[in-house]
């Protein structure tokens, strides 16, 4: 494309803070995925790219699952019939291409990574030499395997493998990887390594006074080499849920494939920025806006933005819709509104009888039961139906979405206490919910139980004194930003009665509008604090009608939601004031993000501290947004810097991290690839 997006990378580990912030490169299709470090290392003769999680590597959905197939191929280069030794110099990458430059004695040894956009998962290594003319050259390719479902251990010995003419297959069970290196030698040769990847799944442990990342440990396996004479070789591969299937990936016509990944990445240019993009600011944007667009996967037939990659490779609605809202605007400019749509109705087909709208979604046959215990997927549903019809006039989608809704609103009428029941319509037109259905949904271990994070912890280890913690479960509590996201429903829900006209429906709406608006301020805001509550107690819980006044982000996405519909301009200036002085983190010396609570607890070691006091970049979208209604652009401008700044240059280059723990000037932890901290919208409201 005209604007070259490739980056160039130093091929170094950053250990600071423990190895997270070490660039990483993943290239993302529908039903694959291959990753690895720009650092890579010696294997034996040979080198290849670290990889510093068990998830990394070649990945690919197969039958709803998600299973690993190839670890690495490591590769090395044979003079006058000799290895010499390959020196790391540079990566290159773009969000499609992966570009390793090697250096030995007087040449080069370019390998480069690419995984190929089909109906499975397939992809090629290209090595080409520079220098050495003259003399005898040779690359071998070594792919090594580690076949499994993706929170599996290895199992090197029930791997098989056999030989159909020039291709290799590899299989375990009816799982099947194949590769083929046209013109290759092929040396059958057995060669286990017990690889061990130091980021582990993203959690720390705290040893002898140090925080250190915890490792795991996987077995990798390589039964052949491929070996080819002269200044050039490739070697293709796949992965499929059977034999048959892996040969039928392999064999397809896939060489135009890096001509549409250009021809696509043009596209989105073309629809977001003018021509040329002026700075290496717009060039990031337009990388991240390509990136979003990988996000994907497939389930019973229907295509979800996943809720990150690695070990979150499932969906979650709540994650998909704010993702969907963080992106609205940029989507609708790429490929307008008609995958929402279907996103919105198949979420509409999986109601409960109280029409809730699950949070985890799982295949069919093969997954969990879906989970409803979440308050904010069906309202975040119904916000993002309501910008799609206003935009659109869409009469099925407003048809389809007023049934949705009115079925929701029957459920939260007629819904009574039950653990991890639906909400509740209370008397002031507010929804009651149980303490942990919201997004900030994780548990502590306190005193031998296992307890929401969201609660107060005085207040938990009374309940247990008591012995009344499952009142944690029942819907005796009242959240700021579900309360917020149920006026907005209501908003759309008003919308879906007028175009259907359905008065009942739009009598209730206003109804339920007018009494929720009117009770939310006096119930949430803490006017002596300047601040939105964190929580509220419902008058029949067990400790009685309590507020807790701890600022978290909670608040700031109530008060982005509700601006001056129920906030006054001082209140909102209020607001603001303490989330700068409490909330808000730096990062580089810039203001980054805005951490979930003010717990005390800033040091993210494992899921208990996964919303205390860590930074989690979902949350800056709705911070830009009041700090818009506030008037501060400059901050804005610093939040949107830093955060590109983390795209561009640590953990996985293109892509955005799940949480940033605070210490080590916020070192990125958990899941390096995460979906709703893709956000685009704020960035074109300012460069596009």
């Amino acid at each position: 494309m005209d604007d070259d997006l490739s980056v160039e990378m130093e091929p170094v580990e950053d250990l600071f803070g423990g190895g997270s912030r070490t660039k990483h490169v993943i290239l993302k299709r529908k039903y694959a995925t291959l990753s690895h470090s720009v650092f890579s290392c010696p294997v034996y003769d040979k080198i290849s790219p670290n990889r510093d999680y068990p998830y990394e590597g070649m990945y690919s959905i197969i039958k709803n699952r998600y299973w690993k197939f190839i670890d690495t191929i490591a590769t090395g280069l044979k003079v006058e019939n000799r290895y010499v030794k390959l020196e790391p110099l540079s990566v290159r990458a773009s969000p499609w291409v992966c570009d390793h430059i090697y250096g030995a004695d007087d040449g080069r040894l370019k390998v480069s990574y690419y995984l190929y956009d089909t109906d499975g998962a397939s992809g090629i290594v290209n090595a080409s030499i520079q220098g050495f003319e003259g003399k005898d050259t040779a690359i071998i390719f070594q792919p090594f395997f580690d076949i499994r479902f993706m929170y599996d251990g290895s199992a090197p010995g029930s791997h098989k493998h056999g030989m159909s003419s020039d291709i290799v297959t590899v299989s375990k069970d009816e799982i099947s990887s194949c590769i083929f290196a046209e013109g290759s030698e092929i040396i059958e040769s057995r060669t286990e390594i017990d690889w061990k990847y130091k980021l582990g799944s993203g959690y720390r442990a705290k040893i002898d006074g140090n925080i250190t990342f915890v490792p795991e440990t996987r077995t990798i396996l390589s039964l052949y080499e491929f070996e080819k004479k002269g200044r050039s070789a490739s070697l293709r591969f796949s992965c499929a849920g059977s034999e048959r299937d892996a040969i039928r990936l392999i064999r397809q016509d896939n060489d135009k494939g890096p001509l549409k990944d250009l021809t696509d990445a043009n596209s989105i240019k073309s629809k977001l920025f003018s021509d040329p993009l002026p700075s290496d600011h717009e060039k990031a944007i337009l990388a991240r806006a390509i990136a979003m667009t990988k996000f994907g996967m497939e389930i019973d037939g229907h295509v979800f933005q996943e809720a990150g990659d690695f070990w979150f490779k499932t969906v979650w609605f709540r994650d998909q819709f704010e993702g969907l809202l963080s992106n609205y605007n940029t989507i609708k400019k790429i490929s307008g509104t008609d995958d929402i749509k279907r996103i919105l109705l198949r979420s509409y087909e999986l109601q409960d009888a109280y029409g809730r709208i699950p949070n985890l979604v799982s295949p069919r046959e093969t997954g969990p039961p879906l989970s409803y215990n979440s308050a904010d997927a069906s309202l975040l549903a119904f916000i993002l139906a309501g910008k799609v019809v206003r935009d659109t006039n869409d009469d099925e989608l407003a048809r389809e979405s007023a049934s949705a809704f009115s079925k929701y609103l029957r459920g939260v009428t007629r819904s009574t206490l039950a653990p991890d029941g639906a909400p509740i319509a209370g008397q002031k037109g507010l929804l009651r919910v149980p303490s942990w259905h919201s997004w900030t949904d994780g548990r502590r271990d306190l005193d031998g139980y296992n307890l929401p994070i969201r609660v107060n912890e005085a207040w938990e280890k009374e309940l247990i004194s008591l012995g009344a913690t499952e009142e944690l479960n029942l819907q005796k509590f009242l959240l700021p930003e579900i309360n917020a996201q149920w006026i907005r429903a209501l908003e759309s829900g008003w919308l879906f009665s007028k175009f259907i006209r359905d008065f009942k429906l739009s009598d209730r709406c206003k109804m339920f509008y007018y009494k929720a608006l009117r009770s939310y301020k006096p119930v949430f805001f803490n006017a002596k604090g300047g601040y939105i509550y964190d929580l509220v107690t419902t008058d029949d819980f067990v400790l009685g009608c309590r507020s807790d006044d701890t600022p978290g982000s909670p608040g700031v996405v109530a008060a982005s939601l509700l601006g001056m519909d129920v906030f006054t301009l001082r209140e909102l200036e209020s607001i603001s004031r303490i989330v700068k002085e409490r909330l808000l983190r730096t990062k580089w010396s810039i203001p980054f993000g805005i951490v979930v609570k003010c717990s005390g607890r800033n040091v993210y070691l494992n899921d208990s501290e996964y919303h205390e006091e860590v930074v989690w970049p979902r949350d800056t979208p709705y911070l830009i947004r009041l700090l818009r209604l506030t008037g501060e652009k400059r901050l804005i401008d610093d939040l949107l810097l830093s955060n590109l700044m983390h795209q561009m240059e640590e953990a996985f280059v293109f892509y955005n991290g799940e949480i940033f723990s605070c210490d080590h000037d916020l070192v990125p932890v958990k899941n390096p690839v995460q979906w709703w901290s893709q956000w685009v919208d704020p960035y074109l409201e300012k460069y596009a």
